[in-house]
């Protein structure tokens, strides 16, 4: 073996132990990409969960500040009565409640009224004296317990109340016990879930009592039940003091809310939204234990959505999968230029200048694939750090824009491996001969097309002699075909009206010739001595890169034929000839 030879051979087998230093950078630069999309995620459970905790203390706050501001209308009230020396009547309680303007000022109170405290013994004579004023007014409804009668005795606004006026809070366990600990401790109370008399669709509700007592001291719970008067009381239907106190529209989360086994409140169950983010805990009211399952809704998740962690994570993806082909292309190559030192060793004339050949290619390769590589790759790399810049300072409108431009880079990249991959396919490629039906190939030809076509508005025309069918290595023909009439398509004249590509069968008993005939731009005549080699483009302006004549004579050397193109009169030919062969 030459000197020479031998120096080449050593070379490329040096370069072929560097791969598992390629395999090593692929790996390092994938965990890189792990690590920072893993960060990221991390950054972005985080905020949500610390925006999520948030949203569940303030709900919590709204309702203990509304629950207090009720409480303060009632004790407000509560000392309006104690103030005065007349005693009460429905006339000044509707004003003074007017006053309130309860509907703007408290929404969600359902009607606020006043119960008085009687004895057993003075039920009858307490109302002989209100039915002297009032003739409809009753105590209801009648029961057996041996208890002081609570009735309300006033309540505004009257016409969604009238059902309550009269109510003997004695008559039911739970009104009554939570009335007797409000008596009895001197502090507001509310009682557990009831129905309201006056909702007429019997949804859960409460009652919340401020009670109010003789002057003097009333220090111990006896004090406190010999001199009580009465109670300024609110009744709520929970449903609408939620609509009260937090209006759905401005909230990021689902509630429901329970007291014991009774649900108060349930937006859940209205609800099919996947969930994300949940709070069980409770809150302790007015001797009432509340407990809420809030719940993150699609609006928090729209809102706190971020793509940085799956964009970190494309994009990594996607320049490892660049430099991984990247490297499996150059051992294939380099394994090529092996095989070929190996076969110069048995007809080295003729050999030595095959390897020549392959080795100028190789490196021709190496340096046109680095360059289309690597400046996509660095444009990518800088669209990633502006990209990232504006999705953390908030500029998403700018974003989306470095995002288009990654997306264009990543398929001039895409186009230029998948040339790469036929490239790898047709140096592999073992011929299988086959019947062709030209019909069939030409219409899977339009159809794999049609999108390409449309684009430059141009018409694919099939013609061939009386032959339909012929023999041959479809998948070499099919590429054939592609690289030609994609390059006539790319090269078609804007500027012409009727733009085509006509495609010809002409079969003999000795020859297959195919031609591609277009009236595109032509090619001018500085480029048409090189149009067939690798990474050479008949003009510099188009999208592509150039390889598809390339691939194109590969395919025709594959099957012995021939490849040459003619220019004239604002029309382009490929004249492809291949010998005829039949199977067996």
């Amino acid at each position: 073996m030459p000197k020479n030879l031998q120096q080449q051979r050593s070379v490329l087998e040096r370069r072929r132990t560097m791969h598992w230093f390629h395999w090593l950078i692929v790996l390092l630069s994938l965990l890189v990409t792990v690590g920072a999309w893993y960060i990221a995620q991390q950054q972005y459970l985080t905020k949500n969960s610390l925006k999520f905790e948030r949203e569940v203390s303030k709900i919590k706050s709204l309702i203990t500040e509304r629950m207090q501001k009720y409480e303060d209308a009632l004790s407000g009230a509560v000392a309006f009565i104690q103030t005065r020396n007349k005693k009460l009547d429905h006339q000044v309680w509707q004003r003074y409640t007017s006053i309130l303007d309860i509907k703007k000022k408290y929404p969600g109170i359902n009607g606020i009224g006043v119960i008085l405290h009687i004895d057993r013994q003075r039920r009858d004579a307490f109302l002989r004296e209100e039915q002297q004023k009032r003739k409809d007014f009753r105590i209801h409804p009648t029961h057996k317990k041996d208890r002081e009668c609570l009735p309300i005795v006033f309540i505004e606004p009257v016409d969604s109340n009238r059902q309550a006026i009269g109510l003997d809070m004695a008559h039911e366990d739970n009104r009554y016990s939570s009335a007797m600990k409000a008596i009895e401790s001197g502090k507001p109370k509310i009682t557990a879930p009831i129905v309201l008399v006056q909702d007429a669709y019997k949804t859960p509700g409460f009652l919340f009592y401020v009670p109010y007592y003789n002057k003097g001291k009333n220090a111990t719970v006896q004090e406190r039940k010999d001199n009580i008067i009465g109670m300024v009381y609110a009744a709520f239907v929970v449903k609408n003091l939620m609509l009260g106190v937090l209006a759905k529209e401005h909230r990021y989360v689902t509630i429901r809310i329970s007291d014991g086994e009774t649900v108060l409140y349930d937006e859940h169950s209205m609800s099919k939204e996947q969930v994300f983010l949940q709070n069980e805990s409770s809150l302790v009211l007015y001797g009432r234990k509340w407990n809420f399952d809030i719940r993150s809704n699609k609006i928090f998740h729209r809102e706190a959505a971020s793509d940085k962690p799956i964009f970190i994570l494309i994009a990594g993806i996607i320049i490892d999968t660049i430099l991984l082909t990247l490297f499996i292309s150059l051992s294939k190559a380099h394994s090529r230029a092996l095989s070929y030192g190996d076969a110069l060793h048995h007809n080295l004339s003729k050999k030595q200048q095959q390897l020549q050949q392959a080795n100028n290619e190789l490196i021709e390769f190496n340096y046109q694939l680095s360059h289309n590589l690597i400046a996509p790759l660095k444009t990518i790399n800088g669209y990633v750090y502006l990209a990232q810049c504006d999705v953390e300072d908030g500029n998403f409108n700018t974003a989306t824009i470095y995002f288009s431009k990654i997306k264009s880079q990543a398929d001039k990249l895409k186009l230029l491996t998948g040339n790469l991959s036929e490239i790898s396919f047709v140096d592999s490629l073992k011929l299988k001969m086959e019947e062709i039906n030209i019909s069939q190939l030409m219409s899977e030809m339009e159809n794999n097309l049609s999108d390409l076509c449309d684009t430059y508005d141009v018409e694919i025309t099939t013609i061939s002699n009386t032959h339909t069918t012929f023999y041959s290595d479809l998948r070499c023909i099919k590429q054939i075909l592609r690289s030609l009439i994609t390059n006539s398509i790319k090269f078609s004249d804007k500027n012409n009206t009727n733009k085509f590509v006509h495609v010809i069968f002409e079969i003999d008993a000795k020859n297959i010739c195919i031609k591609v005939k277009d009236n595109g731009v032509g090619i001018p005549e500085k480029y048409r001595n090189k149009i067939f080699r690798m990474f050479s483009r008949a003009n510099q302006a188009s999208d592509g890169y150039g390889l598809g004549t390339y691939m194109a004579k590969k395919c025709v050397n594959l099957l012995d034929g021939t490849i040459h193109f003619t220019c004239k009169n604002a029309q382009t030919i490929f004249v492809v000839t291949i010998p005829r062969k039949e199977l067996g």
